[in-house]
């Protein structure tokens, strides 16, 4: 059963305190185990602009691992020394130690900071050699209560991989106690905008949408087989701003996408997808890589 096993990189104490709460509550629902890592950099001087996760990896943390808020879910700590990349340093960690998801804080940095310097979580996501968890958390939850999740969130494009996704979604949800929404957005057509104007656009989201909405109905009653709690969306407008005008409806949301890099064209708008979401938005964030998915839901095979 996923997840089980929780590598979290820890960069600072500050950090740690605002989203130690929201991720008790996971683990508690999740009956899983965390193992806390930092990592110290070997060789390496500190540029300017970079990521802060980056420059933290040599804090203090060690400590940290007898919070009482994360209690008898804590598995140990993990200290490593190395000149490699954060993202190696974290997958050779994870995969040593049996761990089957990575979290990573995001910092609460901007859209536009993430978009000029890029940050390490997102580096992280793109190489996503296993399920990684980015925690977007602006503020100390008071209770494990307010640190519940409202709803979880599968945006799905009926690719293969976005309905294994949609699967192990069905099965998370289940187990954490809250609702989960099926959601597409029909992208506007780059034709149609460009030969005539806002009609033809018009007309064809309304005829998508029409079109797919059986299809999301049919992934959705194969999620409710599995005992998950589930309704439809589906919206016309740009992707990223509608999920999170979606999401903005609920508290700590918990979107579950799937990526598979960016080595094809068959992959590329998943991918590309997800790292746009993870730039932009306010939101807790599991991302599951399609090497993982098969894993994950091996029942669903290919189909």
């Amino acid at each position: 059963m996923f997840p089980r096993h929780l590598l979290l990189s820890v960069a600072d104490e500050g950090e740690f305190q605002r989203y130690k709460s929201h991720l008790a509550w996971l683990l508690a629902r999740l009956s899983a185990r965390v193992t806390l890592l930092n990592s110290k950099p070997v060789g390496k001087k500190p540029t300017l602009g970079a990521d802060p996760q980056e420059g933290s990896r040599s804090a203090e943390v060690s400590h940290l691992v007898d919070d009482a808020v994360l209690g008898e879910h804590t598995e140990g700590f993990l200290e490593v020394s190395s000149g490699g990349t954060l993202p190696d340093v974290i997958f050779d960690s994870a995969e040593r130690i049996g761990a089957d998801l990575v979290v990573m804080p995001t910092h609460g940095r901007s859209g536009f900071d993430r978009l000029i310097s890029g940050s390490v979580t997102e580096r992280v996501v793109r190489a996503c050699r296993m399920p990684v968890l980015t925690l977007d958390i602006p503020d100390e939850a008071d209770s494990l209560e307010q640190a519940a999740c409202g709803r979880c969130i599968v945006p799905t494009d009926f690719s293969k991989f976005s309905k294994k996704a949609a699967f192990v979604a069905a099965d998370i949800a289940s187990r954490i106690g809250c609702g989960v929404t099926l959601f597409h957005a029909v992208e506007p057509h780059p034709y149609a905008a460009t030969l005539g104007g806002g009609y033809a656009s018009l007309d064809y989201s309304v005829d998508m949408t029409k079109v797919l909405q059986p299809h999301l109905e049919s992934i959705a009653d194969t999620m409710r087989s599995r005992g998950a709690d589930v309704d439809v969306k589906l919206v016309a407008g740009p992707f990223v701003y509608s999920i999170e005008e979606y999401c903005s409806q609920y508290r700590n949301p918990l979107v579950i996408m799937a990526t598979t890099g960016r080595d094809s064209l068959e992959s590329l708008f998943i991918g590309s997808s997800t790292e746009r979401v993870l730039r932009t938005s306010l939101f807790n964030v599991l991302a599951l890589p399609g090497s993982s998915l098969t894993k994950l839901d091996p029942s669903q095979g290919d189909s």
